[in-house]
């Protein structure tokens, strides 16, 4: 069973869950899009590696400058929804009372369309072309402040540095010279593990599982970890008939989708396992929804932003790994 902490505040694994604050199509939001000013515009894009990180990945640099604040990161293959979470999550937080800050520093200056994307982070956050616009997001490193207090970063590489399934060779035993380096960097770490509903094949699914069990290898004893369930919403089974998310449901789900992967998570310590046999923590999420629409005679994708119950509770996870 997963780790003895309810993200609902509930005893029992059942949570009420708002159908009415669902999010619905908006006709009058869609049908004000050709009226609109906000235009998707056609860019040249952006360099993003030096000639010698396209010849060679292994050359791939990053700097974490800052060694104490701790460190989320999001960890999953191409398009599973690790950039539309970030966004997501700095919305949250920056309705909260939170600032969030990109920092520039964490790539080469080099790499464009990383200082392309720090210069407009902020304003994306609130953007109803999130999705279109942070498609060629590749890294990311922002600054969650409180009270003028750095409090945590989180950070964003690509997907298939992590887990590439097109690649025949995965699941492979170690990773790029910058990610082993984050890996051991001093900093605390949470790993946001990503998983969805219905992602490629049992293979695929069982072969990532396999990966995220390198990573639990290679990380320091003191990283923490959470299984982020992203799109819960597609699935009606984990909905009762009052529409109740059910946590047990989506536990269930994971274990048969992803074979071995929470076994990944057993706790070897010999006291504490007789109690807590798992170390994880299952946290269901939604970013928002999305509708492809006709601007400008282009096909954009459009976002609406969910319910906020989804990154409070994951934001709930954070914070107390965070406050210890």
């Amino acid at each position: 069973m997963a780790e003895d902490f309810n993200p609902f505040g509930t005893q029992n694994t059942s949570v009420e869950y708002d159908t009415n604050s669902q999010i619905e199509n908006n006709e009058d939001f869609v049908s004000q899009l050709d009226n609109t000013v906000d235009t998707v515009q056609d860019e040249e894009p952006k360099r993003t590696y030096s000639n010698a990180e396209l010849k060679n990945p292994q050359t791939i640099t990053v700097d974490i400058q800052d060694k104490e604040t701790p460190i989320l990161v999001l960890f999953g293959p191409p398009a599973v929804g690790k950039t539309m979470t970030l966004i997501r999550l700095a919305q949250y937080l920056d309705d909260h009372g939170f600032t969030i800050k990109s920092n520039r520093s964490f790539r080469p200056s080099y790499d464009e369309n990383y200082t392309d994307m720090c210069e407009k982070f902020n304003d994306l956050l609130y953007d109803r072309y999130a999705a279109e616009k942070t498609d060629g997001l590749n890294f990311m490193l922002l600054y969650v402040y409180h009270n003028g207090r750095p409090i945590l970063q989180i950070l964003e590489a690509p997907g298939e540095h992590y887990y590439n399934p097109n690649d025949r060779n995965e699941p492979k035993g170690q990773f790029l010279p910058y990610i082993q380096n984050i890996i051991n960097s001093k900093n605390r770490k949470i790993w946001l593990y990503l998983t969805e509903p219905d992602w490629k094949d049992r293979e695929d699914r069982t072969k990532y599982a396999k990966k995220i069990f390198t990573m639990k290898r290679l990380g320091g004893n003191n990283d923490k970890s959470i299984i982020l369930f992203n799109k819960v919403d597609k699935k009606d089974e984990f909905f009762g008939a009052q529409g109740n998310l059910n946590i047990g449901q989506v536990e269930k789900y994971i274990k048969g989708a992803y074979p071995s992967l929470l076994e990944s998570f057993k706790n070897t310590n010999p006291i504490t396992s007789l109690w807590k046999p798992f170390k994880y923590i299952i946290v269901p999420f939604q970013t928002g929804t999305y509708e492809e629409v006709m601007l400008d005679n282009k096909l954009v994708k459009s976002y609406t932003k969910g319910n906020d119950k989804y990154p409070a509770m994951l934001w709930e996870c954070i914070r107390k790994i965070i406050k210890g």
